[in-house]
C-alpha cells in the first residue's frame, strides 16, 4: 500500500470524485482477521478468486451498477480499464486503487472500500491514511481469538478521530471459540478496551451468516440471527444514514480532465494506430457508461444539479473531441449533453438519456472493439 504522500493530487481527485457520488465505508483490519470473508457476506458472493495474494491487493473500491466493469487508479491519477469478467489480480499490485462496478443490494446503498489486510504494523498509519479521507465510517474486524491487540488500537487510533462516532468494530470468526461464555467474556473485555473508539461491537460468524443467505436475501433466519448477521446488517444500515444525511450536504466534485479515463493497451504492437485510438475510445466509451449506470441507480429527488452537470461534463471531454459527429446518435447526445442547468429540468431523465446514448456508441459499429481481437 501507498504512503499519503506518495498519492498524487489527480488521484486524490478522482477519488474525490467517486466519494462525493455516494456514501462509502471501508472494511480494515490486520492480515488474517477475517476480513475477507465479512466482505463475501456483505456482497453476498466472492468478490475476488480464492487463491489470492490478498497483502499484495490494493485497496479495492466497490460501487453499484447493473453493467459489471473494473479500472485501475495509479498514485499518479491515470485509469486503465481491466477485464472485469477474468480479472488478472496478480498484476494489480500496480496500482493504488482498484474500482470494480458490481450488481450487489448492499451496493445500491452505499459504497464499499476494502483495504488490505496489514501485516506489518509500523506501515499500517502511512498506507491507510490516503484513502481514510475518502470514506464515512469503518467496519474494523478484529478476530474473536486474538481480539483487539496493540497493533490494531494503534493502527485505528491513527486515522481521523471522526470516524471514531459512526464506525463499527466486528468481532469476526465468533463461532471459532470453545463456548458462547468465551465470547461473552472477550466481548466484555473489548467494551472496556474499545470505550470511545467506535459507536458499535458486533461479533460475527460470517461463514454461517453466509450459508444463511444467498445474494443478500435471507434463507434460514434463524441461523442468519444465531450468527449475528442481523446485529451486524442493523449497525451498518444505522451508520449509512448518518453517511447519508453527511453525503446530502457533500458538494459534487468533477473528475481531473487532464487523466481522462484510458484503457490499457493489450492489443499486439503492429496494430494500426488509428484502430488502436479507437479501441482505447471504445473501452473510455464502455468505462463511462457503467460509471454512468452507477449514477443513475442512487439517484434520489431533488436530484442534485452539480452531480448531473459534474457527470455530464465529463461524458462531454471524454467523447465529443474527437468523435464522428455524422454518427447516428451523436446528435442526441450532443444535445443531451448540452444542459444548462436550468431548474425546470428532469435532471434523473436527462441523466439517463446520456447513459443510454453512451451505451450505443460504446457498442457502435464505428468502434474498433476489444472482443475483434
Amino acid at each position: 500500500m501507498r504512503k499519503a504522500n506518495q498519492v498524487s493530487d489527480i488521484a486524490k481527485q478522482h477519488m474525490a470524485a467517486w466519494h462525493s457520488q455516494r456514501p462509502s465505508f471501508a472494511l480494515m483490519g490486520e492480515f488474517s482477521s477475517g476480513k475477507s470473508t465479512l466482505l463475501n457476506m456483505l456482497i453476498g458472493r466472492p468478490v475476488l478468486p480464492a487463491k489470492v495474494t490478498v497483502t499484495k491487493l490494493p485497496v479495492i473500491w466497490m460501487t453499484f451498477g447493473a453493467l459489471s466493469a473494473c479500472e485501475g487508479l495509479t498514485q499518479e491519477g491515470q485509469l486503465h480499464e481491466l477485464d472485469s469478467t477474468k480479472p488478472d489480480v496478480d498484476l494489480w499490485d500496480q496500482y493504488l486503487v482498484v474500482r470494480m462496478t458490481l450488481d450487489a443490494p448492499m451496493l445500491q446503498y452505499c459504497d464499499v472500500i476494502d483495504t488490505p489486510g496489514i501485516s506489518d504494523p509500523r506501515l499500517a498509519a502511512g498506507s491507510l491514511k490516503f484513502i481514510a479521507e475518502f470514506m464515512d465510517f469503518a467496519i474494523w474486524c478484529t478476530a474473536a481469538n486474538q481480539a483487539w491487540r496493540q497493533s490494531e488500537k494503534s493502527a485505528w487510533k491513527s486515522l481521523p478521530k471522526r470516524l471514531r462516532d459512526n464506525s463499527i468494530l466486528a468481532i469476526t470468526r465468533a463461532d471459532q471459540l470453545a463456548s458462547s461464555t468465551d465470547l461473552d467474556k472477550v466481548t466484555k473485555r473489548l467494551v472496556t478496551e474499545t470505550t470511545g473508539l467506535f459507536n458499535a461491537m458486533c461479533p460475527i460468524a460470517s461463514h454461517r451468516a453466509m450459508d444463511a443467505a444467498e445474494m443478500g436475501q435471507v434463507t434460514d433466519p434463524a441461523s442468519w440471527n444465531a450468527s449475528g448477521g442481523e446485529t451486524l446488517l442493523a449497525a451498518i444500515k444505522s451508520s449509512i444514514n448518518v453517511a447519508q444525511q453527511i453525503w446530502d450536504t457533500r458538494e459534487a466534485v468533477a473528475p481531473p480532465v487532464e487523466a481522462t479515463n484510458t484503457a490499457t493497451d493489450q492489443r499486439p504492437k503492429d496494430v494500426p494506430d488509428e484502430a488502436r485510438e479507437a479501441y482505447v475510445k471504445t473501452a473510455s466509451a464502455q468505462s463511462i457508461a457503467a460509471s454512468l449506470s452507477a449514477a443513475v441507480s442512487q439517484i434520489r429527488q431533488p436530484i442534485s444539479k452539480d452531480i448531473v452537470l459534474a457527470t455530464v461534463g465529463q461524458v462531454r471531454d471524454v467523447l465529443l473531441h474527437d468523435q464522428q459527429l455524422d454518427d447516428a446518435h451523436a446528435e442526441v447526445l450532443a444535445s443531451c449533453l448540452s444542459v444548462n442547468g436550468s431548474d425546470s429540468l428532469d435532471y434523473a431523465r436527462v441523466l439517463t438519456q446520456v447513459e443510454q446514448e453512451v451505451e450505443d456508441f460504446a457498442k457502435g459499429a464505428w468502434c474498433y472493439l476489444a472482443s475483434e481481437g
